[in-house]
């Protein structure tokens, strides 16, 4: 019988594979973690931490290797130190398949300018510029252009859309925007500006249109398909796939994005328009990136290590001897919107080797110790302690509470599988000490000392929940029944008060043979809205009254665009794509990029 000798799987999809099926744990030889910098400051990026420092005790001890890849890492030795044990098992290297460089597009008004700045991340010692890219062409009296006055380009958006379908003319373009409403934006100037390029060249007796390569390749068909399916025949996002060019980012459902980058990675199209759900595990063939923007909202820049991992995106080896990273910048506008553009440029393209990746632990501890002192500076952190193992949290501002107790539920559930796993005392720190010798939290504590967060602090917090973890759950049979699930401590406790009714719901499931369909869809309702009151799946806002009906279309293998022939669903929305969000609800779907 065949065996599978490799697995390949999400750090969300591992941590069940450990919990759900411990035998794998004595098959495992090897154990690489890619793109290794995803352990942000959010909560998936905790449970990533949290996540390889159980790997590590669990697997280190029987001598498995361990392999710690990121394209961006400046502070790699202490990541090294963290994996293997020493900063010595260290392999560096800044060899490219291709040349990159970096430089800016410039709109002055009447003419689009590309100047190059560095060849990598080393500034070029002279000027060197393309002066007249693109300059404005009269539309007055165009045939197709009905009573258009302004010339063309006449706008920021129109010069980067021009530069775009320029560039797309030599190989594959990236337009990267930060935001979806940016990169749908975009979407749009693209197709306007299509039609105004036709237009002129028409005009002058020649012909403009953007390369398609594949559009004859069942590659084509299949995601044209995908796209009618899901998002219906109508759709803007369809005229632009006929059109030439796509788009992706986290709005779009998720069959559609990756019938997207299959699309891009055979070449079939020349323009893909994207915010950074591109940033992680997409292997395209991309030989230019426009960037749009660089804000993810007014105050949230885009991170040096997000950007950098986009343009490495640029001059994929083997299809491409040179990639171009080039900031679009409106030399049109305020000064004060030139200055701070400029300045987020500076701040990106000069900073990626002092960036430090700061372990995620650290900084959710630290934000618990910081609210502490900023109402108790003169209270020690073990009445801190005290606090947290009693989950009183009443002493923070009102404000801040809620984002408290998130945190706190998110290192309970790990916490959590630390006692399994690792038979976690409630009576003493030493044991959670002795789980953390070596992580990058204590690494990054020795390094960087904190006045506010130090070791033996940042043990007693945690060891604090430990101890209200055990306080709620001293059954050890009910702890292991809950780390099997594998979600936050108040989720696990939800599912398991309802254990009972649960039980009897599966076991009366032992007639789904006989069952007529509506008394299956009648089961699979009821579970799904349990499912929406475990506190981890339950929605932001709430489910519409149309969501019963929705979901029985769904189960019984309705599309999305079939949906909308009900009158009673359209009184919810007659968009499909709409209708695929609310049934991402009910499914469990990847976290990249969303």
């Amino acid at each position: 019988m065949a065996v599978n000798r490799v697995l390949i799987v999400t750090p969300e999809k591992f941590d069940a594979l450990l919990r759900f099926v411990p035998e794998l744990n004595d098959q495992i030889r090897l154990l690489i973690f890619d793109e290794g910098h995803i352990v942000d400051p959010n909560h998936r990026g905790v449970r990533f931490e949290l996540l390889v420092q159980r790997s590590l005790k669990r697997f280190r001890e029987r001598g498995c290797p361990f392999i710690f890849i990121s394209a961006v890492l400046p502070n790699a030795a202490q990541f090294s130190e963290w994996i293997t044990g020493t900063p010595a098992n260290l392999i560096e290297s800044k060899w490219r398949p291709s040349r990159l460089l970096l430089g800016r597009l410039n709109w002055y008004g009447r003419r689009v300018e590309v100047v190059y700045t560095h060849n990598d991340q080393e500034a070029f010692e002279q000027r060197c510029f393309i002066r007249r890219f693109i300059e404005v062409r009269e539309c007055r009296g165009v045939a197709g252009l009905g009573r258009r006055r302004l010339p063309f380009p006449s706008s920021a958006r129109e010069a980067l859309a021009a530069a775009a379908l320029l560039f797309a003319q030599d190989g594959v373009t990236l337009v990267f925007a930060p935001q979806p409403s940016q990169a749908n934006a975009a979407a749009k100037d693209l197709e306007d500006a299509l039609d105004c390029l036709f237009h002129l060249h028409a005009n002058e007796g020649a012909q403009f249109s953007l390369p398609i390569p594949g559009r004859k390749s069942p590659i084509w068909a299949r995601c044209r398909r995908v796209i009618e399916e899901e998002m219906g025949d109508k759709s803007e996002f369809l005229k632009y796939f006929e059109r030439g060019f796509v788009v992706h980012h986290s709005r779009l459902p998720r069959r559609v994005r990756l019938a997207v980058e299959d699309v891009v990675r055979e070449g079939a199209v020349r323009i893909i328009v994207a915010t950074t759900t591109l940033a992680q595990g997409v292997n395209l063939p991309i030989k230019t990136v426009l960037v749009r923007g660089l804000y993810h909202s007014h105050n949230e820049m885009v991170s040096p290590l997000t950007f950098w991992n986009i343009c490495g995106r640029a001059g994929r080896a083997m299809k491409e001897n040179e990639g171009q990273i080039l900031f679009f910048r409106d030399l049109t506008a305020e000064a004060k919107v030139r200055n701070r553009h400029e300045r987020a440029i500076t701040l990106l393209t000069t900073t990626l080797q002092s960036t430090i990746v700061v372990s995620a632990l650290r900084l959710a501890l630290r934000m618990i110790a910081d609210r502490w002192r900023s109402s108790h500076a003169s209270v020690d952190i073990p009445a801190l302690c005290v606090k947290l193992a009693e989950n009183d949290i009443s002493w923070a501002i009102e404000a801040d509470r809620e984002h408290l107790a998130g945190w706190l539920n998110i290192l309970d559930g790990h916490l959590l599988a630390l006692t399994e796993e690792f038979e976690l005392s409630a009576d003493s720190p030493d044991r959670l000490q002795e789980i953390l010798a070596g992580s990058l939290l204590f690494i990054q504590l020795r390094d960087t000392p904190d006045r506010t967060l130090t070791i033996d602090a940042a043990v007693r917090v945690l060891h604090s929940r430990v101890r209200y973890v055990y306080s709620q759950i001293p059954d050890r049979t009910t702890r292991s029944r809950m780390y099997k699930l594998g979600m936050t401590l108040s989720s696990c406790r939800a599912v398991d008060r309802h254990r009972k009714v649960l039980n009897e719901v599966f076991s009366s499931a032992q007639d789904w043979d006989s069952w007529q369909d509506h008394q299956r869809l009648d089961l699979l309702e009821s579970l799904a809205f349990f499912l929406l009151e475990i506190p981890d799946i339950r929605p932001n806002s709430p489910t519409p009254p149309e969501t019963a009906l929705i979901l029985r279309h769904w189960l019984t293998g309705a599309t999305v665009v079939d949906m909308v022939d009900d009158s009673a669903v359209r009184a919810f929305s007659s968009e499909p794509v709409r209708l695929r969000f609310l049934l991402r609800t009910f499914v469990v779907t990847d976290c990249r990029g969303d």
